[in-house]
């Protein structure tokens, strides 16, 4: 049968003719109940105007009767307001007709004190006796007509009694060959407009409101602010007044913040940084840049990149896993960023991790889903279990999409163990209600049955987000596996369920568009039918402590702190590193590794040799610490080596103490020369004999060699023209 896809109906496909919800069947119920009604009402009008009409007659009559019966007349005008009130009042016939029986019998009493004295003039006036006769006539006759009026009114109120109790099918002319189901505004899809309360209280910042009152909340802020690092003071949501600073100070205390004091100093343990500035303290360790590879055992890697690091230190790189089976250990912890995709035959599912016999229970996520891209899918959709084994409890959630109509979600219900389904239960949670059923494949494997062979759909797309599978059959195979197909022939599927109804409430709304009397919070307005921003101060302050620049916060106002810090020396605030990393300070204590550059002038104690220093506290004792010259009168150290140990490049200027030539030598930009003042004492001047490697004199220059010397063999001796080489 095909889907109805007509506005506001449904067809669930059961057997036993349509059946009709919405405008058509609210329309057709309604005009049937409202000609009954003016039925009713008709007769209950016929008689008011009977009752009218005898009232007339009583006035006509009482009219000559006005100075003997005062009081008599003022009971009629009270019968007559008694039956205006009636006829006004239909809606709420029972209160009426009470009403009118009580005045009723205030006419009764009126008219027994009228005939009274009716009875004491009889002597004085046989006229006013016979008015009086005739007022009493009058009198009964009405009496006669109010005893018809409240039959006439009970005939009306039987009759709306048994308009209620009319079957709802039987006001339905037999040859429209609909079945029509009585209209409940309480179904489980059903909204009521409005409701005076809550059927369950709630809380609101834990004060009580159930929409019969206005309430003011205290609110808190609606997500903690949660100290960091760094910071003193408790967590903050407004329910407690606190207070935060930087936990922050000039001396040098483990795992605080540095701040400066009110000269802008402070002290530390150990600085890793080039500094620029004063340094006061011990300075250790080296500069050096280090060069070449670190070892592991050096707390290094042992490579020059990540990909070597990762193999030498063992590290695996997850990217590299296209195959295989992660072991459990990898899958314990925290993770995030991670994106996991499931085919039509993998799911996700867990066990119980309490209870008894925890093995037998299992909640699957994303159990199966079909997508049929057709605008004309025709068709029942089965989702087939991969088994069907026996005593296993169901509990399905399926949510799904359907083109241009309502969204289609519910949770459905099943047991089955062998034979027949039972427990069968259905919460409809969308928009439009499809049918459902439980069976068996031809081949003995549970299924899902969602509409009939020949339903009609456009682009279904149904989805079992959740399932709960319980009881002694549940396995690990049956959370995986489940397949879905469009099936056109039911043939060969036993134990169909009939179609499974949803479920409907018996009381209070599900739910309601607008509270019947809005309500303040916190002086803003509310009936449900809006949202609300509330402007709610927290109850307590957070306090501004030090170190930080803003005001106290309550909510009330939008508030920014910051950290009171700056890159530069000033008093009283925190360090901030500027944009290339650096800070400013006047005095800073502490021992210092890494590069110091700037006067050391506030350098307390001596710097030893080792840490860098000359070990000394003047120029000159620093001069011979080091090894520059023994002493202010003695001699300087000059660099000493053989031919072949002269500088590769030298600079002009530079001197050397030659050990193969014995002499002093230096560079004059173009080569090395021997220095004047070679003499081996006051008497003597000496060089060597021999020439031990090529040589080339200078130009226009004048050479002189005290003889004899020898040029050995393969040594070449050049000397330029404009040079003169004198051998004495």
């Amino acid at each position: 049968m095909p889907y109805n896809d007509q506005p506001g109906s449904t067809n669930d496909g059961a057997a036993g003719g349509a059946f009709w919800k919405g405008a058509q069947g609210q329309e057709i119920l309604q005009s049937t109940i409202n000609t009954s009604i003016a039925q009713v009402l008709q007769s209950v009008n016929a008689a008011a105007d009977s009752a009218q009409a005898a009232l007339i007659s009583e006035q006509n009559a009482l009219a000559s009767e006005q100075n003997a019966a005062q009081s008599e007349i003022n009971a009629d005008n009270s019968a007559d307001a008694a039956l205006l009130s009636e006829q006004n009042a239909l809606a709420s016939e029972q209160a009426a007709w009470q009403s009118e029986q009580n005045a009723a019998q205030s006419e009764i009493n009126a008219d027994q004190s009228a005939q009274d004295a009716l009875d004491s003039q009889n002597a004085a006036s046989s006229s006013a006796l016979a008015a009086s006769n005739s007022a009493g006539a009058a009198l009964t006759s009405e009496q006669n007509a109010l005893l018809s009026e409240q039959a006439a009114a009970q005939s009306a109120q039987d009759a709306l009694d048994a308009a209620d109790s009319i079957p709802v099918d039987a006001l339905v002319p037999a040859d429209i060959g609909v079945t029509v189901q009585a209209y409940d505004p309480l179904v489980s899809n059903g909204n009521a407009s409005t409701a005076t309360a809550l059927q369950t209280a709630r809380t609101i910042n834990g004060v009580p409101f159930n929409g019969t009152a206005n309430i003011t909340i205290t609110a808190a802020s609606p997500n903690t602010l949660t100290r960091g690092s760094y910071l003193t003071g408790s967590n903050y949501n407004g329910s407690a007044a606190t207070t935060w600073a930087v936990d922050a100070t000039p001396n040098n205390t483990a795992s605080k913040v540095v701040a400066r004091d009110a000269s802008g100093n402070f002290s530390a343990n150990s600085i890793t940084a080039n500094l620029t500035g004063n340094v006061t303290g011990d300075v250790s360790g080296t500069a050096a840049n280090v060069t070449g590879t670190v070892a592991i055992a050096n707390g290094g890697t042992g490579a020059t990149d990540a990909a070597g690091a990762r193999t030498n230190l063992g590290a695996n790189n997850a990217s590299n896993l296209t195959t295989g089976t992660l072991p459990n250990a990898r899958l314990v912890g925290q993770y995030s960023g991670i994106t996991v995709k499931l085919d039509g035959t993998n799911s996700v599912y867990s066990s119980p991790n309490t209870g008894s016999q925890n093995d037998f229970g299992r909640t699957v996520y994303g159990l199966a889903e079909y997508r049929n891209s057709g605008s004309a899918a025709t068709g029942a959709i089965v989702f087939i279990a991969p088994t069907g084994p026996s005593s296993i409890m169901h509990q399905l959630e399926v949510a799904g999409l359907l083109y241009n109509q309502h969204a289609v979600k519910f949770i459905v219900q099943g047991y089955r163990t062998t034979g027949a389904w039972s427990d069968l239960r259905k919460v409809n949670l969308g928009t439009v209600d499809i049918q459902v059923r439980w069976g068996v494949t031809p081949d003995g494997k549970h299924c899902l049955i969602l509409g009939d062979v020949g339903t009609v759909w456009a682009y279904p797309h149904f989805s079992i987000v959740r399932a709960l599978f319980s009881h002694t059959g549940v396995t690990d195979a049956y959370c995986t596996g489940w397949t879905v197909a469009t099936v056109t022939d039911l043939t060969g599927y036993t134990n169909i369920s009939a179609t499974i109804s949803p479920a409907t409430l018996a009381s209070n709304a599900q739910s309601a568009t607008a509270l019947q009397t809005a309500r303040t919070i916190n002086g803003v307005s509310f009936n449900g039918t809006a949202n609300i921003t509330v402007s709610a101060n927290t109850p307590n302050t957070l306090t501004r402590g030090s170190y930080l620049t803003g005001s106290n916060f309550n909510g009330g106002a939008a508030t920014t702190w910051a950290v009171d810090a700056t890159p530069n020396n000033t008093a009283s605030k925190v360090v901030a590193r500027d944009a290339s990393g650096n800070f400013s300070a006047n005095n800073i204590t502490a021992n210092v590794t890494g590069n110091v550059s700037g006067t050391a002038s506030n350098v307390t104690g001596t710097v030893a040799i080792a840490n860098g220093g000359t070990g000394t506290t003047n120029a000159a004792a620093a001069r011979a610490s080091l090894g520059v010259e023994t002493s202010a009168t003695g001699s300087t150290r000059l660099a000493v080596g053989t031919t072949a140990q002269r500088d590769a490049s030298p600079s002009t200027g530079f001197i050397r103490f030659n050990s193969t030539l014995a002499q002093y030598e230096g560079w004059h930009g173009a080569a090395w020369s021997p220095l004047g003042g070679g003499a081996e004492d006051d008497a003597f001047y000496g060089n060597v004999n021999t020439l031990a490697a090529n040589k080339t004199l200078d130009a226009n220059r004048n050479y002189g060699t005290f003889g004899p010397f020898t040029i050995p063999d393969g040594v070449t001796l050049t000397v330029p023209d404009n040079t003169v080489w004198t051998v004495v």
